[in-house]
């Protein structure tokens, strides 16, 4: 059997009307074009939606960790600008008790003094204690027993110190009071006590910002709020910590979402307390806030800049919209290169497929221009395939 070669007319006129046409290629379920396009996209499907995830994670990482760094860099600045505010006021009253009229021990001089002299200050109130006696006298007259408080036993050791938020007889609302030691023959024979408002500790936190919703505050070590910008809160002492202990010695008959927040506040609260320095969280009117917090050195006090996390994090939506829009577009590339892959294999196949066919009807002849020709030039199974099916049908 030998064979033919023939190219007959209408054979060449078919071929021309079919090159004239597009080709439409048609992907029929269960063809190897179809499985080998199938495969190709289920697995570029799998790698984009894995690579896309592990991107939109490290990615989310990457900007909370910058975020965070940020808030904590913002906290230590106000630490330290906070210190810097305290020192202020302490070297104004270690510069009034280096004054003789003070440094003679002399009540009654010493309160004329400073009557006249408060006028210059930003203190609402002076006084002088005297080391052996232990009580402060203030300029309006009023006498106050503040030996056993902390702060006094400090100015008496020779330092300089400053005291928690307390309620005393001279102001209506809480106050603090710093205090400097007044030297007399190279001994401590007293200490000199300036008042302020507490208001001005929520000035300065009421400086701090960061984004949209950043605000500063600032806690004691007992979890009692000294700064904020909510002044009803530090007239109030409101300390959440207490407030959750007071709760739970009760029988609530059911937790509410204010209670539930509340604790949320009195763990971070606690949190700082032990931590002194880092990052935290916690709920608040049904939203969710990031804190960095930092201790104020020579104070008990530990100063923190919260946001609501949307906003210290609102890079991350446009961040993770980008990163799919990529992953999107690598998937459709992936499509429409799985396509050209699966139809490179299964043309050959095909091609050879319908010779095959023709070939079981006794249809010997194959035209000149079959891309059978051109397979045979391949070195790989279809060219062997195309080379064993020509040599067949030579035989």
């Amino acid at each position: 059997m030998k064979l033919n070669l023939k190219r007959r007319k209408q054979n060449n006129r078919d071929k021309q009307e079919k090159q004239k046409k597009p080709r439409n290629i048609k992907i029929q379920a269960g063809s190897l074009r179809f499985k080998i396009i199938a495969y190709f996209t289920a697995a570029i499907l799998f790698i984009s939606l894995i690579m896309g995830l592990l991107a939109i994670s490290i990615s989310s990482r990457i900007v909370t960790e910058e975020a965070e760094k940020g808030m904590m860099a913002l906290a230590e600045e106000a630490a330290i600008v906070t210190q810097g505010r305290i020192e202020e006021p302490q070297i104004v009253l270690a510069t009034m008790a280096q004054m003789q009229e003070l440094t003679g021990m002399n009540r009654f001089v010493q309160i004329s003094a400073l009557s006249r002299m408060i006028k210059h200050t930003n203190f609402i109130s002076l006084a002088v204690l005297d080391a052996k006696e232990g009580e402060a006298h203030f300029v309006d007259g009023t006498t106050l027993d503040l030996s056993d408080m902390d702060f006094i036993q400090k100015a008496l050791n020779g330092e300089f110190a400053v005291s928690e938020i307390v309620n005393i007889q001279i102001s209506h609302e809480p106050v603090i009071m710093f205090a400097a030691p007044i030297v007399r023959n190279e001994q401590v024979a007293g200490a000199l006590i300036g008042c302020s408002k507490i208001s001005v500790l929520s000035d300065l936190t009421n400086d701090i910002t960061y984004g949209e919703t950043g605000h500063a505050y600032m806690i004691d070590n007992t979890g009692t709020v000294v700064a904020h910008k909510d002044i009803n809160l530090v007239n109030n002492q409101w300390n959440p910590i207490k407030e959750v202990d007071a709760a739970s010695s009760s029988t609530p008959s059911g937790e509410s979402f204010i209670q539930i927040e509340l604790e949320s506040m009195a763990a971070s609260f606690s949190e700082m307390i032990e931590n002194r320095v880092g990052i935290g969280s916690y709920q608040l009117h049904g939203k969710e806030y990031m804190h960095a917090y930092a201790e104020v050195e020579g104070t008990n006090w530990i100063i923190a800049v919260a946001a609501e996390k949307d906003d210290v994090l609102s890079s991350l939506p446009s961040l993770t919209y980008s990163l799919g829009i990529v992953a999107l577009a690598v998937l459709a590339a992936g499509i429409i290169f799985s396509f050209f892959i699966g139809s490179s294999f299964a043309d050959p196949i095909e091609n050879l497929t319908r010779i095959l066919g023709r070939v079981a009807d006794y249809d010997l002849t194959v035209d000149e221009n079959s891309p059978v020709f051109k397979y045979m030039k391949r070195r790989d199974e279809v060219g062997k395939i195309a080379g064993a099916l020509m040599k067949a049908l030579e035989s």
